[in-house]
């Protein structure tokens, strides 16, 4: 549009000279002149004045100040839109005439109700009205281009409704006159639109011919033959004025207001003849596919987004309402249809290819379509879990036709039909199986499953690149990749689950409630699924070390800790005590352990590969899977033990507590002395170290306080020394003699207490052993009172003393020969234990014999280390002085 014209009263502007005057040809060659290099630009010589004619100086002389010539206002470059005129003279004729077409509509409609005009003058009526707004139309074409250009739309309107009247209603000429008038109608409408190159009066017709049946109404259900013809025509129409006038969009619309119309007249019950129908609709659906190949591959057109829309919006809704209209009665026959839809379009693909010239957009697009039907043709014959495989194809298909040609609308289009996909092998698909005839793998789950796994796998390796995006879809397609891969394990790891569990639930399923077969049947799913999870997890870090992938190593570290906590605590929990023949360490339970075991083995050698958990957590990650490896272990050897003992008593009757408190005691006692061997190994294991001299430890506390008091008196044969009791405090002392040995090679204790940590653990272990030997002597002789009856208190009393006088004289000897004043002390310390007992109460409880004899050995061992004592002079300085005493050494004569 051109800017509109100044008032004629209005001021006139005062105009500068321009400044960008064009140069003449001395102006042109001095400036090269000055500007040629090794020269200085020299100054531009004055114009001479223009000398001014004498009549001209007279007559300004006579006249006074000249004034400013009257100059027309200058034609300004991207002035603004004159939305005045734009409304006024465009938009405003647009509406009206929509509004008189729908107004004679309306009037056409009330004319008919109240009877005031008969059919054939309804008709006549019509088309003089169309014919007259045509006329003015073509009258004012050169004058008034925009406004003829709605008055013949709205003509062409009013032409529609009273043509389609004279035949759809009226029944005033037979069907092939109708469907010429038609035909010329439409004719009308392209010449019209082509003729004034007017989107405005395309557009208008098309609203014309669609609106028509919608206005007038009526029960279409005898018509549809009728309204199918006037639909292809339209459709012909549509194509031909967009092909020559190269309206994409055009073409784009009409599409969509037929299948819109025909969709309309499918819900108001129109469709009785659903293969007339078909054939309808399967004509509407071959007139958009010519379009897109007339302009892509016959007239090798580039392609755009709408040419792209075009090919699948078509082919997918024309396949929808296939399915409103002949599912019901045709329900078998849509694999056929499926597959017919693939042939179509993988021939056009194939023809395109072949053509030279066309983008290589266009065939793939059409293959595209032509797989996702190929996909979903084989589905179409059965039901359920197919559909889900039919929409993980497409989505798949999608994704990567969205990548080929850079659309970001079918990418999303894709991402959402694999969501739905998978929402419904999750939701849907997953319980809808046959417990009482599953059969693993083979089965109709499983092929969803694997479909689903597939799609996903093969979209998130299309998002392996960046794609540019618009601004909503930059934080997300970036992350597509990573979500796909990840939804692809998820649906892996629910597959494998789901079998098993469909598989161990027939099993119960068939035996009977209660029953040894349906507990087994319980504890063998609960196994299976601690199996997979774990040895899944386990996989997942295998790849991620083949192929570096950090948030692979993550999902697999969660997945094995998934396993880990069910083991622990579900497992541990509901599975219970067999009933069959039942061997510790050979069962499913210690099998789930090896199976989590080898999935933090795996977490292990990709942390000492690649420092994955060291550098993205800032932990000691070798340390932490050793720490939480050696938990599961105590765990799971605690819960092997009680379940052991549990299933003898629960077989063989009688009480177990005794032997098993006591084989915790051994089994944690070992398990903390090979902690303490490994860190010999592995020198930065100090918490390893320290965690291994907390379970000895345990064990040492568990054996003073519990074990000596529910190992009790056995009843049958019992040997001193030479019993399951003793053999749990060798057990524990081997621990405390691992942790001295450790501490004395590598300090591993001392450098995080200020403690002498060898001291210490001599001296609890002895504290232990004397403990031990005295719980074993009392065991001795109340079993011989239990077994041959009769009292051996002063026997007792007598060898408790007995014993500890020699436990203490040995500790003190130890502390001579090791040059140790904390030993001596502690020795001698022990040694006033035995002699207060036997100078306070054996000398009052103890028999005659007894008491000789306590005294007797009380008496030499005491002469004894007094003799070592007077011996080793130095020591015994040192023992009474302290730092001022000499070292010990032997002196040359005895002492007098």
């Amino acid at each position: 549009e051109r800017p509109a014209s100044p008032p004629l009263d209005a001021e006139p502007e005062a105009v500068a000279p321009s400044t960008a005057a064009e140069p003449d040809d001395e102006a042109i060659v001095f400036s090269r002149a000055t500007t040629e290099p090794g020269r200085q630009p020299a100054e531009e010589p004055p114009a001479p004045p223009t000398p001014v004619p004498f009549l001209q100086r007279a007559r300004a002389t006579a006249e006074g100040p000249a004034r400013p010539p009257r100059r027309p206002p200058p034609v300004l470059q991207g002035s603004p839109l004159d939305w005045e005129r734009v409304l006024g003279r465009n938009w405003f004729a647009i509406v009206g005439a929509v509004a008189l077409a729908i107004g004679a509509g309306f009037f056409l409609k009330l004319a008919f109700d109240n009877q005031w005009i008969g059919p054939t003058g309804r008709v006549i009526l019509g088309i003089v009205a169309g014919l007259i707004m045509v006329g003015l139309a073509e009258y004012t074409a050169r004058r008034a281009p925009p406004w003829a250009q709605a008055v013949a739309g709205g003509g062409l309107a009013i032409l529609y409704l009273a043509v389609y009247a004279s035949f759809g209603f009226y029944d005033l000429i037979p069907l092939v006159p109708a469907l010429v008038l038609l035909g010329l109608t439409v004719a009308l409408g392209w010449f019209l639109a082509i003729r004034y190159d007017s989107r405005i009066v395309a557009f208008l017709a098309l609203f014309g011919a669609f609106l028509t049946p919608l206005l007038l109404g009526g029960d279409l259900a005898d018509r549809l033959p009728v309204g199918l013809a006037y639909l292809l025509i339209i459709d012909l129409g549509i194509v031909a004025v967009a092909s020559l006038r190269r309206w994409r969009w055009y073409t784009l619309t009409g599409m969509a207001a037929s299948y819109l119309l025909f969709a309309g007249l499918h819900a108001a019950g129109s469709m009785e003849e659903p293969i007339l129908a078909q054939l309808g609709l399967s004509g509407v659906f071959l007139i958009f596919l010519g379009a897109a190949t007339l302009h892509n591959i016959v007239w090798r057109r580039e392609p755009n987004q709408f040419d792209m829309t075009l090919i699948m919006v078509n082919a997918f809704t024309f396949f929808g309402l296939t399915f409103a209209v002949m599912w019901d009665g045709y329900e078998p026959w849509f694999g056929l249809i499926a597959l017919l839809l693939a042939g179509v379009h993988g021939l056009v693909a194939l023809a395109a290819r072949l053509r030279p010239g066309v983008s290589r957009i266009v065939p793939l697009q059409l293959a595209g379509a032509a797989l996702v039907f190929l996909t979903v043709a084989a589905p179409l014959q059965f039901t359920g879990e197919w559909i889900a495989v039919a929409w993980a194809a497409e989505g798949a298909v999608l994704v990567g036709l969205g990548r080929i040609t850079r659309s970001w609308q079918s990418r999303v289009a894709g991402l959402l039909v694999l969501a739905c996909a998978v929402l419904r092998i999750l939701i849907l698909e997953t319980p809808a199986v046959d417990i009482a005839g599953f059969t693993p793998v083979l089965n109709g789950r499983f092929v969803a499953f694997v479909f689903g796994i597939g799609a996903l796998y093969a979209a998130a390796w299309l998002y392996r690149r960046p794609e540019a995006s618009p601004r909503v879809l930059k934080a997300i397609e970036p992350h597509a990749s990573i979500v796909l891969a990840g939804l692809a394990h998820l649906l892996t790891l629910w597959l494998f689950s789901a079998e098993a569990i469909g598989y161990f639930e027939r099993q119960h399923l068939e035996a009977a409630a209660g029953s040894e077969a349906a507990d087994r049947a319980r504890d063998a799913l609960l196994h299976s699924l601690t199996i997979i999870w774990a040895l899944y997890g386990a996989l997942l870090m295998a790849v991620a070390r083949w192929r570096p992938a950090r948030l692979l190593t993550f999902g697999g570290v969660t997945v094995v800790g998934a396993a880990i906590a069910k083991l622990l605590v579900v497992d541990t929990i509901l599975v219970g005590v067999p009933w069959e023949p039942h061997w510790i360490v050979l069962n499913h339970y210690f099998l789930s352990f090896v199976a989590v075991m080898a999935g933090v083995a795996m977490a292990a050698l990709l942390e000492r590969h690649s420092k994955v958990f060291s550098t993205g957590f800032d932990i000691p990650g070798l340390l932490t899977l050793a720490i939480v490896a050696n938990v599961i272990a105590a765990w799971v050897f605690t819960v092997e033990v009680v379940r052991f003992f549990d299933h003898r008593e629960l077989v063989r009757g009688g009480d177990y507590d005794a032997v098993m408190q006591l084989t915790l005691t051994i089994v944690w006692a070992l398990h903390g002395l090979l902690l303490m061997t490994a860190v010999l190994r592995w020198r930065g294991a100090s918490l390893l170290a320290f965690g291994g001299l907390a379970l000895v430890g345990i064990a040492a506390v568990k054996l003073l306080l519990a074990d000596t008091f529910i190992a009790g008196v056995p009843e049958g044969r019992h040997w001193v020394v030479l019993n399951y009791y003793f053999l749990a405090f060798v057990v524990v002392t081997a621990g405390i003699a691992m942790a001295a040995y450790v501490e004395k090679r590598s300090k591993v204790f001392s450098t995080r207490v200020d403690f002498p940590v060898v001291l210490g653990l001599v001296i609890v272990a002895n504290a232990i052993a004397a403990w031990v030997f005295t719980a074993e002597v009392v065991r001795f002789f109340e079993h011989r009172e239990l077994a041959r009856g009769g009292d051996y208190e002063a026997a007792m009393h007598a060898t408790l003393t007995v014993m500890w006088t020699v436990h203490a004289a040995l500790v003190i000897a130890a502390g001579i020969l090791r040059r140790s004043r904390a030993l001596r002390i502690t020795g001698i310390v022990m040694l006033a234990v035995p002699v207060a007992k036997l100078f306070v109460f054996d000398v009052f409880l103890l028999e005659r014999g007894y008491r000789v004899g306590a005294f007797s050995i009380l008496g030499l061992l005491l002469l004894i280390m007094g003799l070592a004592y007077q011996r080793y002079s130095g020591t015994v300085k040192e023992l009474f002085l302290g730092d001022r005493a000499p070292p010990d050494e032997p002196e040359s004569r005895p002492a007098e």
